[in-house]
């Protein structure tokens, strides 16, 4: 990623993700957003559950960030 991983990467992480869709994208309802880490391969992966708005289905994202080398 952009810095070396730390314990406390997850939880910025997760914050930003909230901040990013709360700010863009009034189409959803953010239900949930689950972190995972690797810190031997600096990667952090996401799982994002929401709702399109007039819908009842939830869906669910998947992402994995890598540091590119």
């Amino acid at each position: 990623l952009f810095e070396n991983y730390t314990p406390g990467l997850e939880l910025r992480a997760k914050k930003m993700v909230e901040e990013v869709f709360d700010n863009h994208e009034p189409r959803a309802e953010l239900l949930n957003i689950e972190v995972g880490g690797n810190a031997d391969q600096n990667s952090l992966s996401f799982r994002i559950h929401f709702r399109i708005i007039n819908t009842t289905e939830p869906e669910t994202l998947e992402i994995i960030l890598e540091r590119a080398r």
